[in-house]
């Protein structure tokens, strides 16, 4: 019984310390703006430093860094 409880409760666990995201912006509050590239897909990882102002976006062989107050635009780094 003590097994079957760890099973069940330990995959909640993880779920609540991982899953979480640690910053939600709405879209609505956000402004709609879309980032886009050409022949660019699967956009998997994403880094948010606000202390400078940047984006960093992770697609398939591709890195971004976009501008926080406009992510149409793209920083150099």
């Amino acid at each position: 019984m003590f097994l079957l409880m760890l099973f069940c409760w330990g995959p909640s666990v993880v779920w609540t310390l991982y899953g979480t995201p640690r910053k939600t912006v709405t879209l609505s509050s956000y402004g709609g703006h879309v980032f886009q590239e050409e022949g660019v897909w699967n956009y998997s990882t994403m880094l948010l430093r606000e202390d400078m102002g940047v984006l960093i976006l992770g697609a398939r062989e591709t890195i971004f860094a976009l501008d926080l107050n406009n992510i149409t635009h793209k920083k150099a780094m």
